[in-house]
């Protein structure tokens, strides 16, 4: 019998933000199996595998704006999982590609939401395409139909990436000038200034609560736009966030989900990862401050995972678990 193996294809920056080395090291050491880099490109790849997973969200992102190395990449990709139908994949382009734009990403949530059963209800906070350039006068008209108050966050509609982490939060109707085409507003839910980040690997998943921006400080500057890149705000503890004067006094980096919470985010997972066929994904998660109802505002693709302590060995057994089923 030939030696089991694993293939995987990601970016070297991402390979060395999550020691892709240790998980190689737990496969060969603990369940014989070989770890292999797929080679894509012009001259398609011909190795062998028994299971993949990647991390190309980028290239997706990449090849919508005509980068030709991007779709080369993909192009081949697509060409081996072809051949190779039999291969466990983790996970299929067409269900990443959901959760890569936002106005889809959001409308996945809102769905996953009605899904759930009243004991277990999460919500959404619902949103506004703005892709299209407007007016100012319209884009008011728009905003007041849609029961938009103030503050609200302005996104951009692609999800992921550098772009995807700029943001910024409305204050007053002087922030409006500030929208720009091809944009996403949603409310701006009142959390206590704390997020929980949820990181699913297969069935199993990691909690941590990391720092989030309160309007408390912010509206006390008289500023009329707040301009942030979310991945330097919630770092494990508001002393390393780069916003850790405007995060709020309430963070402490010690709360802890209760019993009943880490039930429902269980049952959260096992829809989500059902209802939109992800494996290696990550949710944003809040509580309304004052009513407590739980709010799951993003989803992105095979985050850092930052915090999951065991996160090499969780993700070295579901890929040994995929070769031999």
């Amino acid at each position: 019998m030939s030696k089991l193996k694993v293939g995987y294809w990601m970016k070297p920056m991402k390979a060395k933000r999550i020691n892709l080395m240790k998980i190689e090291e737990i496969l060969a050491t603990q369940y014989n199996v070989d770890l292999v880099e797929l080679r894509l490109g012009d001259d398609d790849d011909t190795t062998v595998v028994d299971a993949v997973f990647h991390k190309m969200s980028d290239l997706l992102l990449d090849s919508k704006m005509g980068k030709d190395s991007a779709v080369t990449v993909l192009s081949s990709f697509q060409r081996y999982i072809n051949r190779n139908p039999g291969i466990r994949l983790f996970d299929p382009l067409p269900n990443i590609e959901v959760i890569l734009d936002r106005v889809s990403m959001m409308d996945a949530i809102a769905m996953c939401s009605r899904a759930c059963s009243k004991a277990r209800k999460f919500y959404s906070s619902g949103y506004l395409d703005c892709t299209e350039k407007v007016d100012s006068s319209t884009l008011r008209t728009r905003i007041q139909s849609n029961g938009f108050a103030f503050p609200f966050i302005c996104k951009s509609r692609i999800s992921q990436g550098s772009l995807g982490h700029d943001m910024c939060i409305i204050l007053n109707e002087n922030g409006l000038q500030h929208i720009k085409p091809h944009s996403v507003l949603v409310p701006f839910i009142d959390h206590d200034s704390g997020l929980y980040k949820v990181f699913v690997v297969g069935t199993r998943f990691h909690v941590v609560h990391r720092p989030s921006i309160t309007t408390k400080k912010l509206l006390s500057k008289n500023v009329d736009v707040y301009k942030f890149h979310s991945d330097t705000v919630s770092k494990i503890t508001d002393a390393t966030s780069s916003v850790k004067d405007d995060i709020g006094s309430n963070f402490s980096g010690n709360e802890s989900l209760t019993e009943e919470q880490n039930t429902l985010i269980a049952g959260w997972v096992e829809l989500i990862s059902d209802k939109l066929g992800l494996t290696l994904y990550g949710i944003d998660v809040i509580f309304e401050q004052g009513s407590n109802k739980p709010y799951i505002i993003d989803i992105n693709y095979f985050p850092g995972y930052d915090g999951f302590t065991d996160f090499h060995e969780v993700l070295s057994e579901l890929l040994y678990n995929a070769t031999v089923s």
